[in-house]
């Protein structure tokens, strides 16, 4: 009975590494998906030693990680904007070490971005910060959708008041505190993209924002 458990056990971990291998196989190219970023940010920690925070972004399934204390996950209630200060505080005690917040959109804004980069620019504190654009509140819509799925919202194309008509200007942003911006839409470019990013950091000692849009 004991071996037949684990063989059922062993079973089905290697049917889920296979559909997450399936699924990465099919990210490779074209629009970014969530599963391709997450796979990409998880292969640059484990190139740099790095750690990632993470805010309604990455899909720790689809990482990779291989160390311990790479990865730190979002409040599971009340914590909206917070990866971002707690990615600078990762970086204030670890100045050496690549800290990588990765964010949506939504919750970057929520984490008053403009005072974070205007830390970062004067403490010193390089942190890359990923931006996982999908042009809107992703998080408030699929809280009204968890709380009401039979609600006149779930039925509609676009939940109102959570989809972006323009997002803002990132790069705009991090220029207010002369912070480098990157920019990434296609999934083969993700890769080299994040290895710039981490080069400009070790270079320039500086913050970098990599704006990834994201498959809507």
């Amino acid at each position: 009975m004991w071996r037949s458990g684990r063989h059922i056990r062993r079973t089905r971990i290697q049917q889920q590494k296979n559909q997450r291998d399936a699924l990465l196989h099919a990210s490779q190219s074209g629009a970014i998906t969530k599963p391709w970023l997450s796979y990409c940010l998880g292969h640059l920690a484990n190139q740099h030693r790095g750690r990632i925070v993470s805010e309604l972004t990455t899909l720790p399934q689809f990482t990779g990680l291989t160390h311990a204390e790479s990865y730190y996950q979002e409040a599971l209630a009340g914590g909206l904007g917070e990866a971002l200060p707690i990615a600078l505080g990762l970086q204030l005690a670890r100045r050496e070490e690549l800290i990588i917040a990765a964010v949506g959109d939504g919750s970057y804004l929520f984490a008053n971005p403009a005072v974070c980069h205007h830390i970062a620019e004067v403490m010193k504190l390089p942190v890359l910060v990923v931006v996982g654009n999908n042009g809107g509140w992703g998080a408030v819509a699929g809280g009204t959708k968890a709380l009401y799925p039979d609600g006149y919202t779930a039925r509609a194309e676009t939940i109102p008041a959570t989809a972006f008509t323009t997002s803002p200007d990132f790069a705009a942003i991090v220029a207010s505190s002369r912070a480098a911006a990157l920019s990434v839409s296609r999934a083969e470019d993700l890769p080299g993209v994040l290895e710039e990013a981490v080069s400009l950091i070790r270079t320039r000692r500086q913050s970098v924002l990599v704006d990834v849009q994201l498959a809507r």
